[in-house]
């Protein structure tokens, strides 16, 4: 994923010029409007088409005011690599459903992204989710880079597995 590669890489002019383009692909009549933020819409839109082409289910509550734009790079980030773990974990489940939650109160954010999966197809390596795909060098650095992302932020990331159900619960404090 070229985001990924990008934040791993440290680039965030070119994380902003791939998300501004990825807000031009998107036919204007298709476009929703998640919040008052043309980088967080265009993140949420890009993935609203994918999540659609796979037949997903997705129901969302985004409660948001004004994100300062130095967060906005880092939020896009953690939600491109959350959003796609949580469809390629969908498209290999018999259910298939997203939820995503965005609550911005007394100057934390909260994320929530709950996802359907099958825990036959789950790796864990000293309770840490590890990736299943043969190219471990260049796979597997979504979790890792929301870990960091949200560490850097004086925050915290939980994941938390029931059954068929994988949640990943984010909080970011938005004052510096």
């Amino acid at each position: 994923m070229i985001l990924e590669r990008l934040c791993y890489d440290g680039d965030i002019k070119k994380i902003k010029e791939h998300i501004a383009s990825m807000l031009n692909s998107i036919p204007e009549s298709e476009f929703i409007m998640f919040s008052n933020n043309q980088f967080l819409n265009s993140i949420l839109n890009h993935y609203n088409q994918l999540i659609a082409k796979e037949q997903i289910s997705f129901k969302y509550s985004i409660k948001i005011k004004d994100l300062d734009e130095t967060i906005t790079p880092d939020i896009c980030i953690i939600l491109a690599n959350a959003l796609e773990n949580a469809i390629e974990a969908c498209t290999k489940s018999d259910e298939k459903t997203i939820e995503l939650n965005i609550i911005e109160k007394n100057n934390s954010l909260f994320i929530s992204i709950k996802n359907t999966f099958n825990p036959k197809l789950i790796k864990l390596v000293d309770d840490k989710i590890q990736t299943t795909k043969k190219d471990i060098d260049n796979h597997g650095l979504g979790l890792k880079i929301i870990d960091n992302i949200t560490l850097s932020h004086g925050g915290n990331s939980l994941y938390i597995i029931e059954d068929n159900i994988f949640r990943l619960d984010i909080w970011i404090n938005l004052i510096k």
